[in-house]
Order: C-alpha cells, then structure tokens, then sequence
C-alpha cells in the first residue's frame, strides 16, 4: 500500500482513482494471462490471488525465524522490501534492475 502512495505522488496522480499498476493486477496481466490462457476472467482471479497469496508466505517464515532479533527483523523487512520492488520493476520495465534504481530515476520517455 505504501508503495502505491508513493508510486502515485510520484506520478501526481490522485491517491483515490484506481488503475492497473498494482502488484496483482500487474501479475495478472504478466504470468496469469499468459500461462492460462483459455481460462475465465473468475479462474485468473483465483490464480492471481493465490499466486500473491504464497508470496506472503516468505514473509510469515521471516518474521517467526527473526522473531527474537530485531536487527534481524529489520533486516528481513527490508530484504522483503527491496525484494517487492525488484519484481514490481520487472513486471513494469520487462527486464531486471535495482530496486533502489527503480525507485528514485523516472524513465525516459524517448518521442519519435
């Protein structure tokens, strides 16, 4: 959510409006789509959120292996971060770059 915000203070777009730049829309459109192709529009659905569902997974091991550190939580969370925008980047941009590269230089826009 917060990278939502910050996603569209960057691109000064209302806060409330929605759009198909979230995680799981982008997932749906990248891999759901693409590896079931005959399924419904229902069927992609439960795909796309079980797909995002397993990713919180990852987060629940690291928080109950770090539970009695919290340098190790931090740590992990920011592992856990960086690791969202990494794969937000490349659902956006196609290929793989930094995170933090991602996050502070907007794209050129190239006009023919």
């Amino acid at each position: 959510m917060l990278f939502s915000i910050y996603r569209r203070k960057i691109k000064k777009m209302n806060l409330g409006h929605p759009d198909r730049l979230h995680f799981h829309s982008l997932v749906k459109q990248r891999y759901v789509r693409r590896w079931f192709p005959n399924a419904s529009a229902d069927i992609h659905n439960s795909i796309t959120g079980l797909l995002v569902g397993f990713m919180t997974l990852t987060a629940i091991v690291l928080a109950s292996t770090t539970q009695a550190s919290v340098s190790s939580s931090a740590v992990a969370f920011v592992a856990l971060g960086l690791d969202y925008v990494s794969l937000y980047a490349h659902m956006v941009r196609f290929n793989w770059r930094s995170p933090i590269g991602f996050l502070f230089h907007k794209p050129v826009c190239k006009r023919h």
